[in-house]
């Protein structure tokens, strides 16, 4: 959502996670990629083809670990939500509930056709820093204490209107 919304600096100065290694990537293995789909709404310091890079190459990784995530959590029934295995990509299409849907963008340079779950080593290379810096950030962890020691006074507030009105109406 932040590389959608160019609210990178947010993360990169506000939160101390840096970005530069997913721009390297967005650079060096998606870097022939038009990524015309993933453009983002409005400019910003970055090039415009350069955030829409990056945020394809995140997307494609988020494909990739919710489809390993649901595959180990098959009491989630959530099996209808790995797509990446249905690609045929020789023909840039995907199969779903027996009907053939051309794809607007087949360029998946880190996917391997046999193995689409399966990051790729620049892929893993990135999440491995994006994960020490996500939890090393003085600052998120800041905000997320904050969040659990007051969230339950929000929801607990939240309830009590509502549940008022609820109750008001149900009368």
């Amino acid at each position: 959502m932040s590389l959608r919304y160019r609210r990178i600096t947010q993360i990169d100065e506000g939160y101390s996670i840096p970005l530069t290694s997913l721009e390297h990537l967005a650079q060096t293995v998606y870097g022939d990629d038009p990524a015309e789909h993933f453009m983002p709404p409005r400019t910003g310091v970055r090039p415009m083809q350069l955030v829409a890079r990056m945020q394809k190459a995140a997307a494609v990784m988020q494909f990739k670990l919710e489809g390993q995530m649901l595959q180990r959590r098959p009491e989630w029934d959530m099996d209808h939500r790995r797509l990446l295995h249905l690609i045929d990509y020789d023909d840039g299409s995907i199969e779903l509930d027996g009907v053939q849907y051309p794809l607007r963008d087949t360029r998946f340079p880190t996917i391997d056709p046999d193995k689409p779950y399966q990051l790729s080593p620049e892929e893993e290379l990135f999440l491995k820093g994006l994960r020490h810096s996500f939890v090393s950030s003085q600052k998120l962890g800041e905000q997320m204490r904050w969040l659990v020691s007051h969230g339950a006074m929000y929801f607990m507030t939240w309830r009590i209107d509502h549940g008022n009105a609820f109750l008001a109406n149900a009368r």
